[in-house]
Order: structure tokens, then C-alpha cells, then sequence
């Protein structure tokens, strides 16, 4: 009787386990997203950007798709931002961060992958973003898209060297919203030179040496290109640098697509005018000094200042104008006098407008004189 009872113990465990074996089945198919590195750790000088390299594997059996990947913050984006990776295989995401907007300091930002992952839709990678020199030097550029202009003017205001009136096209390029302050002058050269003292007026009493060399320092500053060679203060167009404007560049981003005398509209008057109150400081209302920049109302393209409060030096040496139509002049190859514009706190409405043209030696450094920046 007892072996019968173990012999029939014996068996029920047999069908135990076979029914075990027979309720097994295939795994479930699913994908599997994994993220090299964990975290970033980034670099760049102001004003520039840097890359960095995520891989995106699939360590599971079915494909994976992401569908998005975003950065927290402006300055982080990635690229691609969407993809599908098979069982097995990778994908590399190039990730950028943009210090063309921030001053030196440390960033915090995270990179979000979004996929099909069944058991993490999302995937996170931080980023620390560290920014090198700029300081107090920052300066805000703004994109000038290329195009075609009519350069001079016929108005009744209008000066002789202002004509004839041609044809030029200007390539795209990148122009400082502000003119230069006081503050950025004195980031980058160590002084100071104005007479009506504020960080953020722009900076005056600098010759056109100077300001070129202004434009190397902080070129240099930011690991560019310098533009000019200052031996013979000649100027290489085609190098990363600050430099400073062309006439016809000057001219070509101050209207920004308007015909008339100034950005804001005719003028009525050439002494005091409501279209030139709304836009910049000068004799009428500068109170005989100048002012912050970016009080007034900016132009078209976002640019503020371009009429009064300070004259602006250009690259150019001072000529007549031509009768031919143009594509990025540069000026006579040499000369006595540098061309100025915009007109200053110091100067009449009509000594203020788009066309208006002016020089001075490039030795002077006067409490009207001043400039901005440009660079490819």
C-alpha cells in the first residue's frame, strides 16, 4: 500500500511538470534604447558654437523608433531628430551648443530622446555648457541678409558726393545690433576714452586705428581671424573677424529696404523732425551728449542707432561715388580720409539721414566719432 502511495506521488509530479513545460512560449519582441554618454560636458569661446557625439543604440530585438529628440534649453539642439534604429544597431546624434548669445559662465541644459521603448519613452542626458571669454564684451550680431539696393540719393537734401545714385548688391553678413559701448570697449582694450561717461553709451574719442584695432582684439578674444593686418591696416574680407563696416554695407543695413531719407520716413525738415525724434538722438533732442544705446526705435532688420547719437567709421577711404552698378565694394584702395555715417547728437536732421556721407582723418578721435561691427 505505502508504494503505491509513493508510485502515485511519482506520477502526479511528472504531470506537474510536463504542464509546466507545455504553458512556456516565445518572449515578447520589443526594442531597447541605450544612450552613450550619460551626460556631456561642453566648451566653446563666446560667440561661438562647439559638437559633441550621442550614440543611440538599440539593444533590444525589435526596431526602434525615436521620435524626437530636443534640447531644454535655446542654445542645445541636436541633429537628427528622428530616426529608426534596427536590433542591434547604432545611430550617432551630433549635438550643438551655441554660445553665439551668452556671456561667459556655466549652462545647465538636458538633452530629451523620445522613442518606442516600452519601458523608457523617454531618455534624458545632461549637458553643462561652459563659456569662455566674452565677459562684459559680449556683442549681439544680427544676420543681414544679402540682396540689392539703390546707393546715394536725389532728395532735396541731399549732398553731391551723395550721387549718382547706382546699383549695388551686398552678400549676406552679420552687424552688431548696437554700436560699440563703452563697457565692451573697455572689456576688450583695458580704457576708456569717452568723454560723456556710461557703460552703455556708445563708446567715442577712438580714431579709426583704433576701432580696427578693437576689431582684432576681439577677434583674437574669440579665437577668429583677425581682419586687419596692422602693418599696413589693410583688410582681409575673407578671414572669420570683426571689421568694420563697408560704406556701401553701412548704407545697405541702415535702410534695410527703405527708399526715403531716413529708416522711419522723409524728412520735412532739415533741422528738427518728428521721423528722426523716433529714431535717434541728435541736435534737436540729444541735450548735447549722447545716449544708452537701444533708446530709440530700431530699423527693419533690428538695428538701432544707425542715425545719430554717434558718427560710425567705415572701412572705407573716403572716394567719389561710382556710376556703375557694384557687388561688394570695397572703396578705393587708399586715400587721406575714412568715411564716417549715421550723423551724431551734435548734427542737424538732414546731416543724419541714410545717404548722408562724411569723413574724417582716420588719425582723429573726436567725442562724436564712434563705430559697430560686422563680420561674415
Amino acid at each position: 500500500m505505502r508504494g503505491c502511495l509513493w508510485l502515485l506521488l511519482f506520477g502526479l509530479l511528472l504531470v506537474s511538470v510536463n504542464c509546466g513545460n507545455d504553458s512556456t512560449s516565445e518572449p515578447n519582441e520589443s526594442p531597447d534604447i541605450d544612450v552613450t554618454p550619460a551626460s556631456l560636458s561642453m566648451t566653446a569661446q563666446a560667440g561661438r558654437d562647439t559638437t559633441a557625439t550621442l550614440t543611440v543604440r538599440n539593444v533590444g530585438n525589435a526596431t526602434l523608433n525615436v521620435t524626437s529628440i530636443t534640447g531644454t534649453q535655446p542654445w542645445l539642439s541636436a541633429n537628427p531628430t528622428s530616426f529608426s534604429v534596427n536590433a542591434g544597431s547604432s545611430r550617432d546624434v551630433t549635438v550643438t551648443a551655441s554660445a553665439a548669445s551668452l556671456s561667459a559662465g556655466t549652462y545647465s541644459g538636458t538633452i530629451t530622446i523620445a522613442s518606442n521603448d516600452p519601458d523608457e519613452a523617454t531618455k534624458t542626458v545632461g549637458v553643462t555648457f561652459t563659456v569662455t571669454g566674452g565677459g562684459t564684451a559680449q556683442i549681439e550680431m544680427i544676420r543681414i541678409p544679402g540682396g540689392t539696393f539703390q546707393m546715394g540719393s536725389t532728395s532735396q537734401w541731399a549732398y553731391s558726393d551723395e550721387q549718382p545714385v547706382h546699383t549695388v548688391t551686398v552678400s549676406a553678413f552679420y552687424m552688431s545690433k548696437y554700436e560699440v559701448t563703452q563697457a565692451q570697449y573697455q572689456a576688450v582694450m583695458g580704457t576708456n576714452p569717452s568723454c560723456f561717461q556710461g557703460a552703455n553709451r556708445p563708446v567715442e574719442r577712438v580714431s579709426w586705428w583704433n576701432a580696427a584695432k578693437f576689431c582684432n582684439a576681439l577677434s583674437a578674444r574669440e579665437g577668429r581671424t583677425p581682419c586687419y593686418n596692422e602693418s599696413n591696416w589693410r583688410c582681409n574680407f575673407s578671414a572669420d573677424g570683426y571689421r568694420l563696416p563697408t560704406e556701401a554695407e553701412w548704407e545697405y543695413a541702415c535702410r534695410a529696404g527703405t527708399t526715403t531719407d531716413l529708416y522711419s520716413g522723409d524728412l520735412t525738415s532739415g533741422y528738427e523732425d518728428p521721423n528722426m525724434n523716433a529714431i535717434g538722438w541728435y541736435w534737436y533732442n540729444s541735450n548735447s551728449q549722447t545716449h544708452d544705446v537701444g533708446g530709440k526705435q530700431p530699423n527693419a532688420f533690428g538695428l538701432y542707432d544707425m542715425s545719430g547719437n554717434v558718427w560710425e567709421w567705415c572701412n572705407d577711404w573716403y572716394g567719389s561715388c561710382s556710376s556703375q552698378a557694384q557687388t561688394d565694394p570695397t572703396g578705393p584702395s587708399s586715400g587721406s580720409n575714412r568715411v564716417i555715417r549715421g550723423g551724431s547728437w551734435y548734427i542737424f536732421a538732414h546731416r543724419c539721414r541714410s545717404a548722408h556721407r562724411d569723413y574724417n582723418s582716420p588719425g582723429n578721435s573726436r567725442y562724436t566719432l564712434g563705430f559697430r561691427l560686422v563680420r561674415r
